[in-house]
């Protein structure tokens, strides 16, 4: 492995994600373009495997950005990010993860995500779930959008098997990959990544669950302006330190019950 690929390597680890324009830009004594980035990673890989790691591309379905992300193989447990993370901040990204999964939406607002430290079994505060969850914004996690929290591109892929044995319906029809914000048909209720469908609606106009003539559903994300503001004065608030309702969050739940 050379200095250039070393040096790339401690990018990654640094930061955890980076949009594919960040990584051009930090390799550009080495590729010029988005195929000379996929070969220089592909090389990065056949040795970075046998220690259980992969960089890997792909697009978030929240944003429609490209990243490339730093990625632990070796298992498909909350356990992987024990070095990185406390134990109560282990159980925070758990529940986290869980509260976003049983949402109608497959989301949870900024506001529910602060008042779940309130339902963890050591004292967390607020201000300790702020500091977390932006670190877990910044590496691709999670995913802020509009006052919402959505799972990021980066748990998505380190977590495929978990993820896929917890919800078997949040399957692309497209890609075969895991989707949990995307376009739904209105006749099946099959949802897909908004930028596989929009490739496949390129060159036919039919569902491709249910072969019916694509009409889509409004998912519940579009909201009222009032919603917005109301949101938006929530997140102000706990920026500010000050105390805001949220959707309530189940409490004393263990362990095993989490799972």
């Amino acid at each position: 492995m050379n200095l250039k690929q070393k040096m790339f390597i401690q990018f990654m680890i640094k930061n955890g994600a980076a949009t594919t324009d960040q990584a051009l830009s930090f390799c550009q004594d080495s590729v010029e373009n988005f195929v000379e980035l996929k070969l220089f990673i592909h090389e990065i890989n056949r040795e970075i495997s046998k220690q259980n790691f992969k960089i890997g591309l792909t697009t978030c379905e929240v944003s429609n950005q490209d990243f490339v992300l730093w990625l632990n193989t070796k298992n498909d447990d909350v356990s992987k990010l024990q070095i990185t993370y406390s134990t109560i901040e282990l159980e925070y990204f758990h529940v986290l993860m869980q509260e976003i999964l049983i949402s109608e939406h497959r989301r949870i607002t900024y506001a529910t995500a602060l008042n779940i430290t309130s339902s963890l079994t050591s004292n967390f505060t607020r201000t300790n779930g702020q500091t977390v969850l932006k670190k877990w914004f910044a590496g691709q996690y999670f995913i802020k959008e509009n006052s919402y929290v959505y799972l990021g591109s980066r748990l998505i892929t380190e977590f495929t098997t978990y993820l896929k044995i917890q919800s078997p319906d949040q399957i692309c029809k497209l890609c075969s990959e895991l989707v949990f914000k995307g376009r739904i048909c209105a006749s099946c209720d099959s949802i897909n990544h908004s930028y596989c469908l929009d490739k496949y609606l390129e060159r036919q106009n039919n569902c491709p669950s249910c072969s019916e003539e694509w009409t889509e559903k409004d998912d519940g994300s579009l909201y009222t302006q009032n919603t917005v503001v109301t949101q938006e004065s929530a997140e102000s608030n706990d920026e500010d330190g000050d105390e805001e309702q949220g959707r309530p969050v189940r409490k004393n739940r263990s362990a095993s019950q989490r799972k």
